[in-house]
């Protein structure tokens, strides 16, 4: 039930006409701490919005003697928790709706080791944050709200967080001129493609804008 109602959100947010941003992290390095009770946090998305927006929220990865779980604006996100007592790596596969109201906001995908054995590997976080052309649209709520999964609503917002970045480059690798400043990747000064906000080394964060 859950998979089919995330696919009447996204086609709800294709017939407002709006567009939509995709933010990635990933992690390919072995994180094991080598004690007991250590909290990690794996990866970070940070985006601000201008108005209210619903997201769409999907992480993943594998872990094993831990416990992995995702926190909004410092919240545990319910349904989230996944344990893994096992010395088999175990996926962290979870997928959530909300609706976002306007101002900073932070996704993190953490990870607590259960012991000295615990550890965790392939992490994804990714958020697809819908824009449609206007704020106007159908809102309708179920007679009681649970928590992470509101019916949809969607808007635009103004930035995306890229704390380090130096350049952002289109898939071409084109250098974008006057998106970056300060940390923040202008959304309203790209045209829809992909796009990646680097430093001198690696990606910070990949955007996809989508028409």
């Amino acid at each position: 039930m859950r998979k089919v109602a995330l696919l009447l959100l996204v086609f709800g947010g294709l017939l407002f006409g709006g567009q939509s941003i995709l933010l990635e992290a990933y992690q390919d390095a072995v994180i094991a701490p080598g004690a007991e009770n250590i909290d990690t946090t794996i990866l970070k998305l940070e985006f601000s919005l201008d108005t209210t927006c619903q997201i769409l929220v999907a992480s993943g990865g594998a872990q094993k003697r831990g416990i992995g779980y995702l926190l909004l604006d410092g919240d545990t996100v319910r349904n989230s928790i996944r344990y893994n007592v096992d010395a088999n790596m175990m996926p962290l596969d979870q997928v959530f709706i909300h609706l976002t109201n306007e101002g900073e906001h932070t996704i993190l995908l953490k990870f607590r080791t259960l012991n000295e054995l615990g550890q965790c590997q392939y992490g994804r976080l990714q958020a697809l944050i819908f824009l449609p052309d206007s704020a106007s649209g159908v809102l309708e709520l179920p007679p009681v709200l649970p928590p992470f999964l509101p019916s949809a609503v969607i808007s635009r917002g103004p930035y995306v967080s890229a704390p380090g970045a130096s350049a952002v480059v289109d898939a071409s690798g084109r250098v974008m001129e006057n998106v970056l400043s300060e940390g923040r990747v202008s959304i309203s000064n790209l045209p829809a493609g992909t796009y990646f906000a680097k430093d001198e080394e690696r990606t910070v964060v990949k955007i996809v804008k989508v028409d």
